[in-house]
């Protein structure tokens, strides 16, 4: 196939593909706060339960920090999250406050052989972005983001998101419209930059915090057909775990995997400007 038609081709997948997130986006305040199965279904997604931390079914386009990394040192983050004794009493706050944690706790553990082995993302202003807003203060179903970060090399279309939701309820495995929300914001975003226009993937992986105290990771991407989310359990961190905070710390830290995000054809292709369209 001849360069040009190439990349008109890439250029349509990618089009269409931004279509499609924005087609989900503009039918997701007709759902409630909770998705349900069949609420998803209909939306043009697919939810992949019980992606895996430390087995084979983890994050595709993601790796987990390579090297060794310890818990933050003593002195540091020592005193845990004071949380609402009342359940249900304040799980927005509870929830803003576990993502801020995990983003200071993750940031500051110990990497002995960081001159050898550097983290694998890069902390990102997402006003930067162009992603439009990143947070809902609707009573009841609020959620925001805390932080995002690229990857060092910037022509790799990876995101990572920190955020929180208000669910109250941490006991369920129900997809939440805030972090579908997000999703797409960053993801259509990064679709749609000139940079990025070689990739037809556009991979974000999000640490969501939720209701109480708990936390969940989600892997999401568009694979032509369907908004693929793929999530871990949900993690109780009502009490502190370094264990735990660990794992996730290393799948925060790690970065882009060697999985490939573009086309067969785009590498050779003399990409152009990208379209400027936000989702409102």
């Amino acid at each position: 196939m001849p360069a040009a038609q190439q990349k008109s081709e890439l250029q349509k997948k990618r089009r269409a593909r931004r279509q499609k997130l924005s087609a989900i986006f503009d039918a997701l305040d007709r759902f409630g706060s909770r998705l349900s199965a069949a609420d998803l279904k209909e939306l043009g997604i697919r939810h992949e339960k019980e992606m895996s931390l430390d087995g084979n079914d983890g994050p595709k386009f993601f790796s987990a920090y390579c090297d060794v990394l310890n818990k933050p040192a003593p002195g540091v983050l020592d005193n845990y999250i004071s949380f609402d004794p009342k359940h249900g009493g304040k799980p927005y706050y509870n929830a803003q406050a576990l993502a801020s944690y995990f983003t200071y706790y993750s940031a500051r553990c110990d990497c002995p052989n960081e001159d050898i082995s550097p983290a694998g993302i890069c902390y990102a202003d997402y006003g930067d972005h162009n992603f439009g807003a990143l947070m809902d203060l609707t009573f009841g179903r609020r959620w925001g983001v805390k932080a995002t970060w690229h990857m060092p090399d910037r022509e790799a279309p990876h995101m990572v998101v920190a955020m929180f939701s208000e669910m109250a309820e941490g006991i369920e495995d129900a997809l939440f419209h805030g972090e579908v929300k997000t999703t797409i914001r960053v993801m259509h975003g990064r679709l749609k930059k000139a940079s990025l226009r070689s990739n037809l993937f556009a991979p974000v992986l999000i640490f969501s915090a939720i209701g109480e105290h708990h936390l969940r990771v989600i892997e999401a991407y568009h694979d032509g057909k369907e908004l693929v989310m793929r999530t871990t359990k949900l993690f109780d961190l009502g009490q502190r775990d370094d264990d735990l905070l660990v794992t996730l710390s290393k799948w925060h830290l790690g970065g882009a995997s060697a999985k490939s995000t573009k086309s067969p054809e785009s590498d050779s292709l003399d990409i152009g400007v990208a379209e400027t369209r936000t989702i409102s």
